[in-house]
């Protein structure tokens, strides 16, 4: 089977206390003498001031960076079909990418939230009426899906699976609508054909993120007052697991914190908000190092390996690459110049992408871990998020804009600054090319292969409903007229087809052809309704 991903512009909730881990191996940078620009970085002591508090709160108001935010009830892509929730009609509409035929698969009452599992045609459904789990896996030979209900004996509005497939967790957000659930409880579902089973597990008060250990059986909770290990697979019935703190201040507010699991699950990463310090949690044994900084961190990341934090300074134009075996001995890169605020690692794990989502910052920079070469590109406008492809040699930059509106008399500077945009930056030679639009672009997603990307252009006038189909090739842009606004997108392997979700009161999803482009418009689905 062919493996996929669907890149969207959105990052993690770093101002809400959101933590993440990734998995996989660094691998070689590519040859930068295509770069026009100059490199940098270099070592340096420690950062930190001996004679300061770095636990001191900063003189001036601390500004965090503004990230992105994914909408949680968005349709699933499995190899062939296409799902979506009908909450009215009690089941989960599947579309056949390949013959656009649609059927549905009754789940249990009022399902609200699903998501595939390991890439297949299989899911999982919380549904929200009956209170149950509908566990959902298609046949090979076209026979019905088969549908296992698992009961959940609290309420949940987020759910989680591993990338296997094989685990998931389901937990309450008290900031997503509906009944109020269980603030220090997860379920665990296990998922393995023909053993499922859900255990309910109490953990740290208000669940915030999940993180699965790679290529392991433990999961690891990070919640209000610090993080829950589960070892899922030790799982026999309803249990509890203790908190391991992330802060020696039990008041400290849990809101703007960041905390980041290693894919080992041995260690945490901790960034705090206004304070100058980052801490390294061992969560076998809960002890912790500091880090001292030289300013608040606005960002951190963990390299695909995890064995190295990437620490964003925006005040000081710092970045501080911190081994987490060498954790009191980083390498501090001047960033003068480039004040970044935040840094994105590209898919491949070999390149970070250093910029600032504050006004007045049309510029970013890419730094090659191995080699610690910088490379800053201007561009033309402000940006509000980054996409990189999955090889990273391209990136979508979705920019804002100021909120006044252009005017005949404009400079053809301020023209741009007062448009709605994005730019296509070829990250080997820092070409960049900027596109602007009528109205602002929402999500972006590119195919696995990175040979296409497609961005989403929802009109609020209703003027010109549209997608944006990019060969980043060439960097041509063809322009795909939608009927209705689109909201979502996912690339279908099986048919090598973008499925583009749309706003219609029944329901439409338009599937653009990866290869020539053409389209094919599905309209009333959730009425059982015909091809257009």
């Amino acid at each position: 089977m062919r493996n996929f991903m669907m890149a969207l512009a959105i990052l993690s909730l770093v101002a809400c206390g959101a933590a993440g881990g990734g998995g996989g191996r660094s691998g070689k940078s590519d040859d930068e003498s295509g770069h026009g620009g100059s490199g940098g970085g270099g070592a340096g002591p420690a950062a930190g001031d001996d004679n300061a508090d770095p636990g001191a709160p900063p003189e001036e108001p601390f500004i965090p960076e503004e990230e992105e935010v994914v909408n949680l009830q968005v349709p699933q892509g499995g190899e062939r079909f296409v799902y979506v929730v009908s909450e009215g009609l009690d089941a989960v509409v599947r579309i056949d990418a390949v013959t656009l035929v649609v059927d549905l698969i009754e789940v249990g009452g009022g399902p609200t939230l699903m998501q595939t599992l390991g890439g297949e045609d299989s899911l999982v459904v919380i549904n929200s009426g009956t209170r149950d789990f509908s566990v959902v896996r298609s046949n090979e030979d076209g026979a019905e899906p088969d549908v296992k209900t698992l009961d959940s004996p609290v309420v949940v509005n987020r759910l989680e699976a591993s990338v296997d497939g094989m685990w998931a967790i389901a937990w309450y957000d008290p900031d997503q609508p509906g009944e109020v659930g269980d603030l220090q409880q997860v379920l665990v579902l296990n998922l393995t054909p023909g053993a499922e089973a859900v255990y309910p597990v109490g953990v740290g008060f208000h669940p915030l993120t999940v993180t699965f250990e790679t290529g392991g059986s433990f999961v690891y909770v990070v919640t209000e007052d610090g993080v829950s290990a589960i070892d899922m697979a030790s799982l026999k019935g309803p249990s509890f697991v203790p908190t391991v703190s992330v802060t020696e201040d039990p008041t400290e507010p849990w809101f703007d914190r960041e905390v980041l699991i290693t894919p080992d699950g041995t260690r945490a990463v901790v960034r705090r908000g206004g304070i100058n310090e980052l801490r390294l949690i061992d969560l076998d044994t809960g002890d912790s190092e500091t880090l001292a900084l030289d300013g608040p961190p606005t960002d951190v990341d963990l390299t695909l390996a995890g064995d190295e934090a990437l620490i964003v300074i925006r005040d000081t134009a710092q970045l501080v690459r911190a081994k987490l075996d060498a954790f009191s001995e980083p390498e501090i890169v001047d960033l003068t110049g480039t004040p970044a605020g935040l840094a994105t690692l590209t898919p491949d794990g070999e390149r970070a992408i250093l910029y600032s989502s504050l006004a007045g910052n049309e510029w970013l920079a890419v730094l090659t871990l191995e080699t610690g070469a910088i490379w800053k590109y201007v561009l033309k406008k402000d940006i509000r998020a980054v996409t990189a492809s999955p090889d990273g040699q391209t990136l979508l930059v979705v920019h804002d804009k100021l909120d006044e509106a252009a005017t005949p008399e404009d400079t053809l500077d301020d023209t741009i600054d007062k448009s709605e945009g994005y730019s296509i930056v070829d990250v080997m030679s820092g070409y960049a090319k900027l596109e602007l639009l009528p109205t602002a672009p929402g999500l972006v997603t590119i195919t696995p292969d990175s040979a296409q990307a497609y961005v989403l252009i929802a009109d609020d006038a209703g003027a010109s409903h549209g997608v944006d189909a990019i060969d980043l090739e060439t960097l041509l842009v063809t322009a795909i007229p939608m009927g209705s606004p689109p909201t979502h997108a996912v690339y279908v392997p099986a048919a090598e087809r973008v499925a583009v979700n749309q706003e219609h009161p029944v329901g439409r999803i338009t599937f653009i052809s990866t290869g020539d482009g053409a389209t094919e418009t599905v309209t009333g689905f959730e009425l059982n309704g015909l091809i257009e």
